[in-house]
């Protein structure tokens, strides 16, 4: 799970910075080799193009949450990412999220925020 979360960090992360996001081969080099196997083997039997970015099903309401609150990040002064802030991304869950947030997917959330945070502040 926290494997696939760090996978789609990478991805959003670069999709966010300034050039192409990390590649297949990249990501899949931070999974365990059983769940990168299954992912590649995934990819090779839905000839999906390399641009994608494969969402395990578990993590699915963390990663539309993230999606959701790209309004909500704080920065520090000197324009470094410090995190979401919680009082926004709860406005974002009761008035514009319609998915049930459970509490898993909101720790989820969390693991997926804080791999975001460190692929943009490298």
């Amino acid at each position: 799970m926290q494997a696939n979360l760090a996978e789609v960090a990478v991805y959003l992360a670069g999709t966010s910075k300034k050039g192409a996001p990390a590649s297949n081969e990249e990501l899949d080099a931070l999974l365990p080799e059983a769940v990168a196997n299954r992912i590649k083997e995934e990819r090779t039997n839905n000839q999906k193009p390399d641009k994608d970015c494969w969402v395990l099903p578990e993590n699915w309401v963390a990663t539309m949450l993230l999606m959701q609150c790209k309004s909500c990040w704080q920065y520090s002064a000197m324009g470094q990412l410090l995190g979401m802030d919680y009082k926004a991304v709860d406005v974002v869950i009761e008035r514009a999220f319609d998915l049930p947030v459970e509490r898993e997917d909101f720790r989820r959330f969390q693991v997926l925020e804080h791999h975001f945070i460190q692929e943009i502040n490298r």
